[in-house]
């Protein structure tokens, strides 16, 4: 069966205008909105600033920005009549067949990827973590239905030498400093937590790798595993329809093995091991608006589907 007719997809006409967005915009007559730079920070509590005309010209900016300004938190804090705006204008634009699809699609992978989850954690005490781009958008999923979730870009883990070289390089304490924006660090993990890395992998070579990089992070008794997203979700076939099986090997191959998701959906930036050191000037030249165009609002079709009133059909 071919992969369009069950995960039917259009190009993305990503707008080389959105590029063309500044910083300074006007937000309502007499009323100048000035939006600051994300580079360095984390976790903004207020996405849109009090008294923000929503025109469209605000929103197109709203869906360029990091998509580390756009987390459960931040989407929380918008009054609902403007969220509802938002959507309404998501569902108008020239893209939204093909987000639209997209996110149906990550729902549905990722609803069946959590309930791996609890049968690890019943409790679900656990903090999901994303290795790297490839799962990275479907632990975003996880995270705005509320779980503990963290991205650590990494990528290329695979490559020969790569981790004996990051572990010798003296600048390596700069790549755990960045994770600790994230709770990822000796003085933040807790021995009660579950903690779950996981990538999409077909020999398991990056995991096995990342865990040797994240090793030094991890307390003594920590409860960690590195598991393959795609693994575990085909695990569960057994108990799964048909229907969901052929989703399943569809999404894969998508998703994951034509890259598919972290070529245009990538909430995290590109960051191969043999220059993790360098993740400082990796997180500051990370301005795609493009991509983070797209990226964006898919998170807020995803919040929509969970916790909003169902505008996304």
């Amino acid at each position: 069966m071919a992969i369009n007719s069950i995960l039917p997809r259009i190009l993305l006409p990503f707008s080389g205008a959105m590029t063309a967005v500044t910083r300074k915009i006007t937000a309502g007559s007499g009323f100048v909105l000035n939006f600051q730079s994300s580079s360095d920070t984390f976790e903004k509590s207020s996405l849109i600033p009090v008294g923000t005309r929503l025109t469209s010209r605000v929103l197109e900016y709203i869906f360029c920005r990091s998509p580390q300004d756009i987390s459960k938190k931040t989407l929380d804090a918008i009054p609902p009549e403007q969220f509802n705006r938002i959507i309404r204008y998501i569902l108008s634009s020239t893209v939204s067949p093909c987000v639209v699809n997209d996110t149906k699609n990550v729902a549905r992978y990722g609803d069946i990827f959590h309930s791996c989850l609890r049968k690890m954690s019943p409790d679900e005490n656990l903090k999901v973590i994303s290795v790297g781009q490839s799962p990275a958008m479907i632990v975003e999923y996880l995270g705005l239905k509320g779980l503990d979730t963290a991205i650590c870009p990494a990528s290329k883990l695979s490559h020969q030498g790569g981790v004996q070289a990051f572990l010798q390089d003296p600048q390596k304490d700069k790549y755990y400093k960045y994770l600790k924006n994230f709770g990822l660090d000796l003085d933040n993990m807790s021995r009660d937590k579950f903690y779950v890395f996981t990538d999409y992998t077909s020999e398991g070579t990056s995991l096995k790798n990342f865990k040797r990089i994240i090793q030094p992070l991890l307390p003594q008794g920590t409860n960690a595993v590195f598991v393959s997203m795609n693994k575990q979700v085909e695990g569960a076939g057994a108990k799964l329809s048909r229907e969901d099986k052929s989703f399943i090997s569809n999404f894969t191959e998508m998703a994951f093995s034509e890259i598919y998701l972290k070529r245009h959906y990538s909430p995290i930036f590109y960051l191969p091991i043999w220059d993790m050191a360098n993740i400082e000037q990796y997180h500051r030249l990370f301005k795609n608006p493009d991509l983070n165009y797209n990226c964006n609002k898919m998170k807020f079709l995803l919040y929509d589907l969970l916790h909003g009133k169902g505008q996304v059909k």
